[in-house]
């Protein structure tokens, strides 16, 4: 019968005899409080036996202690230190935690090299998170020259070992048809994968399809279900999509509500949205300032359908001077921007085209 008291009691028999597992086992122990009652110190005591002894395990541990603070004041450099040691010698989750300091400058200076180094050689040892950055490097060329065949071999091995983002950007890719053929097939069945590991931009992309009946048949109460699971998780994009769905359907307020918490989340669009209220004077009073200010943060975002809208406010004079000459060159320079962009397929934004050529040409003469 399962007995954390008794286990505990070998464990520390076994440390006392010098036996590293044990040390890392019964520090594990200590740092939760399972058998015996929570203590952060004596965990730390004994994982540094056991690092110090040669155990990965402990060595990585250790390194996450000092990355946390658990026990002891937080110290990025030392841990670092602990996981370039665990990962000398082998211990998979020291390679990703060593990886990802190198990625972005924590406890050591940044340097893409390293990180893909250690990405590699994780992903070679059977880290499917490993694989799963590496796939995100070969896709961004972040580090290495891009090459989409060797994104979806890394991305495909991550999401067959189980890593849930690896299982969305698979998806994603045979959803749009980068670097494999497009299989809409495979793209839900990626994308339900990750869905039932509580994966919120996937739960999100699953809506999209079921919205626009893409490899699923069209279905928008399924839709609405999937973004609101996503939202519920603190995706943004999703609380924008329903707010979409809501605007289009007449229930103006509860739109109004969910394109606020979307923007809250920097969802872009959102900014685009809560802009053409205060511009129209939906649901809040109408500030034409408000509006400028909104279509101002998605453009820092980079939403093209913001930039659109205030190249339209400095030609129309909304919410401050009106210039005519520039506006009309910022209108023409959005347009074609709008054209080449990849938002292309966002909601609204065939519309937004349609509404900024219109403008030009009641202003051209």
């Amino acid at each position: 019968e399962q007995n954390w008291q008794e286990a505990v009691k070998w464990y520390e028999q076994g440390a006392q005899c010098g036996h590293l597992q044990s040390m890392n086992n019964l520090a594990c122990c200590y740092e939760d409080g399972e058998g015996v009652e929570q203590n952060e110190e004596r965990a730390l005591y004994w994982y540094r036996r056991s690092a110090e002894g040669g155990n990965g395990g402990a060595m990585y541990n250790l390194g996450r202690c000092y990355k946390m603070g658990h026990g002891v004041e937080q110290n990025w450099q030392e841990a670092v230190k602990w996981y370039e040691q665990g990962a000398q010698c082998g211990n998979l989750q020291s390679m990703n935690n060593l990886a990802y300091c190198y990625d972005y400058g924590e406890g050591v200076e940044q340097n893409e090299e390293r990180a893909l180094y250690w990405y590699r050689r994780g992903a070679e040892a059977g880290s499917d998170y490993c694989m799963y950055c590496l796939g995100w490097n070969y896709s961004n060329g972040e580090g290495v020259e891009q090459n989409m065949t060797e994104a979806i071999r890394w991305y495909t091995a991550a999401a067959e070992g189980g890593n849930a983002d690896a299982m969305h950007n698979l998806g994603w890719h045979y959803d749009h048809g980068e670097g494999v053929e497009q299989d809409m097939k495979k793209a839900i069945c990626w994308y339900e994968r990750a869905a039932e590991q509580n994966h919120p931009a996937a739960m999100n992309s699953l809506g999209e399809c079921y919205a626009m009946g893409r490899g699923v048949p069209r279905d928008l109460e399924t839709a609405m279900e999937w973004y609101r699971r996503a939202a519920e998780l603190g995706e943004a994009m999703a609380d924008y999509n329903m707010g979409w769905h809501l605007e289009q359907a007449g229930k103006l307020s509860e739109a109004y509500a969910h394109y606020r918490k979307a923007a809250d989340g920097n969802d872009d669009s959102a900014w685009w949205a809560l802009g053409r209220f205060y511009e129209n004077g939906v649901v809040v009073a109408q500030d034409g300032k408000e509006a400028r200010r909104c279509y101002e943060t998605g453009e820092k975002l980079g939403s093209v359908k913001c930039k659109m809208r205030l190249a339209r406010c400095k030609l129309l004079g909304i919410g401050g001077r009106r210039e005519k000459k520039a506006g009309l060159d910022l209108c023409r320079q959005a347009l074609e921007l709008a054209k080449e962009s990849s938002e292309k397929e966002d909601y609204g934004y065939e519309a937004e085209m349609n509404l900024l050529r219109r403008t030009i040409a009641e202003n051209e003469s």
